[in-house]
């Protein structure tokens, strides 16, 4: 998961950040219906100390957990 700020209107963006501590196959943790689930959780949030990504992850899903998705966050300041 990278962050992405623009401070002219999204005209240009500033290098790329990443949040995420551990990369995370999307397409793991398949829904019941068969297709996988993630991005609905996405959001974002800020205060004095910076902006706070969130967003579902699946790093810990396993054969015997398939829908074991988990919400994470970062800070950047």
């Amino acid at each position: 998961m990278y962050y992405a700020q623009s401070n002219d209107d999204g005209l240009t963006f500033l290098p790329n950040v990443r949040v995420t501590d551990a990369a995370f196959d999307p397409n793991l943790g398949i829904t019941g219906g068969g297709a996988a689930f993630l991005g609905d959780y996405n959001g974002i949030a800020s205060n004095a100390a910076g902006v706070h990504p969130i967003w579902a992850d699946n790093r810990n899903v396993s054969p015997d957990a398939p829908h074991d998705q988990d919400i994470f966050t970062a800070t950047v300041s």
